[in-house]
């Protein structure tokens, strides 16, 4: 759920919401576009993008 003072959203608005207003913050409208169609293509294939941490483990010696 989002709220802004008295509005309250939740569900799909409240998605669209939180998708405009981080669009909005990015900086150029070429890397606007170009995010939007990357989050675009990814709810349309339900591919999520690989986010991993991984910590190399010290040889034995």
């Amino acid at each position: 759920m989002k709220q802004m003072g008295r509005l309250k959203l939740w569900g799909f608005p409240a998605w669209v919401l939180w998708l405009l207003i981080h669009i909005y913050y990015l900086i150029g409208f070429e890397n606007r576009i170009l995010v939007l169609m990357q989050w675009a293509w990814a709810y349309i294939t339900f591919r999520r993008g690989v986010r991993l941490i991984t910590q190399v483990e010290p040889l034995a010696s």
